[in-house]
């Protein structure tokens, strides 16, 4: 069956991040430790509500100052945890190059709204190259989660055998393929193109 539909992952396929970066930003920001930051947005399970969408922004970043009882201003607590992206810009011929062949192509991602709009006001490749944005704030579930990856087919029109994937995170991977996906760990743009061109996808590269 020939790939009809391909899905990005957003971090670190796209554009890229680094967690340390977000958690000594926002420990600079708030004037907390990195240890306080990573245990109120993962020990206490923030970050994964707010990518799930059960919270907001508001009641996030609300959240994140009762947990560490910080007194800064909540503007700076904002901007260090939102602007911690920079493009991936290795990507971008391989991205015009299946826009040439008007080759369908969408983002699947574990997000929350503010990152998804931050990456929409800074990178044009995020806000103008991909029809469709299956995101984990906006359908209520996260990859590996295997319903994440039937509703982005479902989402898509095409049956999963017909979709290519790639993320950098193997566990994701390994459960597009359970899920029917043509799915390959990213690890650079050359690799991706390779990987493309064994399974016929046409491109002007």
């Amino acid at each position: 069956m020939s790939i009809e539909f391909i899905y990005f992952d957003l971090g670190n396929v796209l554009v890229c991040f680094e967690v340390q970066r977000v958690l000594a930003q926002m420990a600079a920001a708030a004037g907390l430790t990195r240890d306080q930051v990573a245990a109120a947005l993962f020990d206490h399970g923030l970050q994964r509500e707010f990518e799930l969408g059960r919270i907001g922004p508001e009641e996030f970043f609300r959240t994140f100052r009762e947990l560490t009882g910080t007194k800064s201003d909540l503007e700076s607590i904002r901007r260090a945890a939102t602007e911690i992206f920079w493009l991936n810009e290795s990507i971008l011929p391989v991205v015009s190059a299946l826009r040439q062949t008007r080759r369908r192509m969408g983002i699947l991602s574990n997000t929350c709204i503010t990152h998804l709009e931050y990456c929409r006001r800074r990178f044009r490749v995020v806000s103008d190259c991909f029809e469709l944005v299956v995101a984990s704030f906006d359908v209520g579930m996260l990859k590996p989660e295997p319903e994440i990856y039937r509703r982005a087919a479902e989402r898509a029109g095409v049956a999963p055998e017909e979709v290519f994937f790639t993320d950098d995170i193997a566990v994701n991977v390994e459960a597009a393929r359970a899920a029917g996906f043509e799915a390959v760990r990213f690890s650079s743009a050359r690799q991706l193109a390779a990987e493309l061109r064994k399974r016929n996808v046409p491109m002007n590269l």
